[in-house]
């Protein structure tokens, strides 16, 4: 059993912002007041933060940013608009618990949430929201990836295992047999045939597919796909480490939910857009 369910329960002012936070295809957003109540930092401090106007040198919360792969002209237009993305919601808690001049315990805490479970699992799972669809697709794009791949390896004489655990562990951070045991650490049910990518996370699922495309072609290998991948995957919406799901989802069952297009919680209520 997943401790996600033990984890929502620490947070119940979750539900206290529904009216903050929105909810479309891409992900979650929060408004202003979502993150300075989740961050504990005032509203001023993050405005002042991630302004630049006339200064020569940026402020720190910016350069941080920047250094994370984030785009700051992305994320200074979410804050302006009052629709903050779920991956820079928790970039701005990471900041907020390790790198400001008073931690806050607000911070800290969301901070033991987000690298356990993630910050979108934990909005998809209290507001009853499943991208199982996305998950499945993702599931099922990934295997068409692999043939190239692996045609690619046996042209050149190299290892499958090897050279597919080198570039796992380039693109997300952790080689298969890793990221099979912390699944099976965190989902005691897991049975022996279950692989890492049967619980894995859309976004993970979708950075690692994206990797084997362009590890597939000529000259590229497989630590430089990796790489570049994993890069401009952080940039993006994924937060640059694998995150379980509760659902497993083998290639099977992946088929049959695109062929049906049948998903669980399929019709959740999406929440108004905030200001």
């Amino acid at each position: 059993m997943s401790q996600l369910s033990n984890y929502i329960a620490q947070f119940p002012e979750l539900e206290e912002l529904r009216n903050d936070l929105a909810h479309d295809a891409r992900g979650w957003y929060a408004s202003q007041r979502a993150v300075a109540r989740i961050t504990g930092l005032h509203r001023t401090t993050v405005d002042e933060g991630l302004r630049t106007g006339w200064r020569v040198i940026q402020p720190k919360m910016l350069r941080w940013l920047a250094a994370q792969g984030i785009n700051p002209a992305g994320i200074q237009e979410e804050w302006a608009a009052g629709r903050v993305r779920d991956n820079h919601l928790a970039a701005l808690i990471r900041y907020a618990a390790t790198e400001s001049l008073r931690p806050t315990p607000e911070s800290q805490r969301w901070m033991r949430l987000i690298e356990s479970v993630g910050m979108r699992t934990a909005l998809n799972k209290l507001f009853g929201v499943s991208d199982l669809t996305e998950r499945a697709s993702a599931r099922r794009d990934l295997r068409k990836t692999q043939k190239p791949l692996v045609e690619k390896i046996q042209q050149q004489g190299e290892s499958i295992g090897k050279t597919r655990s080198e570039l796992t562990k380039a693109t997300l951070g952790e080689r298969p047999c890793d990221l099979k045991l912390r699944m099976q650490n965190e989902f005691t049910e897991t049975r022996k045939s279950d692989g890492w990518r049967d619980r894995a996370d859309t976004e993970s699922l979708l950075v690692m597919q994206a990797a084997e495309a362009l590890a597939s072609i000529p000259g590229i290998s497989p630590q430089v796909a990796g790489a570049q991948t994993r890069r401009i995957g952080m940039q993006g919406d994924w937060s640059g480490k694998v995150t379980f799901q509760d659902t497993r989802l083998n290639i099977k069952e992946a088929e049959k939910i695109n062929k049906n297009q049948q998903i669980l919680g399929h019709n959740a209520k999406e929440l108004p857009p905030t200001a």
